[in-house]
């Protein structure tokens, strides 16, 4: 199973809000990472490949647009519902 970052955990957010929680609608790449400090755009962009690697997100075939996949709706949604985690139980 794959851990997700925070950084990931947030672009998940992002495109929930941005598609009003609805899998198969395309966004640019770009909506997405001028959300997001100059410093951490890099990142976000490399957050993106791995999240379409991990078959969060599906790429477009043409284009650099995005979509969340059933499987990222459903992580996305829980974690809006799960809220933040504050503290570590071991």
């Amino acid at each position: 199973m794959y851990k997700l970052s925070e950084l990931e955990k947030s672009i998940l957010l992002a495109f929930l809000a941005l598609t009003k929680a609805t899998a198969g609608k395309y966004l640019r790449k770009d909506d997405i990472v001028f959300k997001y400090a100059k410093r951490q755009r890099r990142n976000v962009e490399i957050s993106i490949e791995r999240l379409v690697k991990e078959k969060f997100l599906e790429k477009f075939p043409r284009e650099e647009r995005y979509a969340l996949t059933e499987k990222g709706l459903k992580e996305a949604s829980s974690l809006l519902v799960e809220g933040g985690k504050f503290w570590r139980i071991r």
